[in-house]
């Protein structure tokens, strides 16, 4: 799997949550590590397509997440992911 990140970024409030993110990963296998506060659900909820980046895009395997609510809808239809 392949997943590309150019300059994600998601603020909640005045929180800002993840900023100008830049990164590219492929794997067979992923687990999000890290401190409570530091974005990973938000980023497993982007990458699904539950919440929406303020700027940034986020591409999964060369294929973009939808924005638009059709094309959103038939996304979410073809992903499943687990927390915790």
């Amino acid at each position: 799997m392949k997943i590309k990140l150019e300059n994600l970024s998601k603020s909640f409030a005045t929180q800002d949550v993840l900023v100008n993110i830049n990164h590219e990963l492929e794997f067979k296998s992923l687990a999000l590590l890290g401190p409570s506060g530091s974005g990973k659900s938000t980023l497993l909820r982007l990458m699904a397509g539950l919440i929406e980046s303020e700027k940034g895009s986020i591409s999964i395997n060369d294929q973009f997440v939808p924005k638009r609510a059709k094309e959103l809808n038939d996304y979410r239809k073809s992903i499943g992911f687990v927390f915790q």
